[in-house]
């Protein structure tokens, strides 16, 4: 259908056929920069949260350690025991 009666490519399936070449290349390098750069990124924030299965807090540690940021909806007091109950 890119075609015409004469044998001549039509000027808008020219178009078309240059931005689908011209797209790959975009592609690859586009997965490439996100692989490289920003997947890390992300990566090493996933790495640093933990979630509590009991409540579902969610517990990002700060590269120092000792500074804790918690986020969460609920709210539980910790006994200074350990264990299940009585």
């Amino acid at each position: 259908m890119s075609f015409d009666a004469k044998g001549k490519l039509s000027w808008e399936m020219a178009v078309l056929s240059l931005m689908y070449i011209l797209a790959l290349p975009v592609y690859l390098l586009g997965s490439l920069v996100y692989n490289f750069v920003f997947r890390p990124r992300k990566l090493k924030n996933w790495e640093r949260k933990f979630m509590c299965q009991r409540c579902g807090t969610i517990i990002e540690d700060e590269s120092s350690g000792a500074d804790v940021q918690v986020r969460g909806s609920k709210a539980y007091a910790v006994s200074e025991r350990a264990g299940p109950g009585p």
